[in-house]
């Protein structure tokens, strides 16, 4: 699978996810880091994913959206009582252009 283009959580977050408790959801996910690379994704159910992007919005927004403290947030809630595989991939890196390899 190409992933190539996804860049890692930052370090900021993984921080504020160290200081967490154990049932809170940034602990109980796996987290595509710089450490470990993009986990593996055999299971998942559902994958949280960040992309600075504003095309085709009604008001474009001069600002770009806080993705790393939307994240801060998410992990703080809690688990809950479900089994679910839930992975998060980090952020989708802006690809100036895009090259559909052809088959020769």
């Amino acid at each position: 699978m190409a992933l190539e283009f996804l860049l890692p959580v930052s370090d900021k977050v993984l921080a504020h996810s160290a200081l967490l408790p154990e049932q809170a959801i940034g602990n109980k996910i796996k987290v595509h880091t710089q450490k470990s690379g993009i986990p593996p994704l055999d299971g998942v159910q559902l994958a949280f994913l960040g992309v600075h992007e504003s095309r085709n919005a009604f008001e474009k927004k001069p600002y770009r959206l806080a993705i790393d403290a939307i994240r801060i947030q998410w992990y703080k809630l809690m688990f809950g009582n479900w089994n679910s595989a839930v992975v998060d991939l980090g952020m989708c890196q802006k690809v100036l252009r895009f090259q559909i390899p052809t088959m020769c």
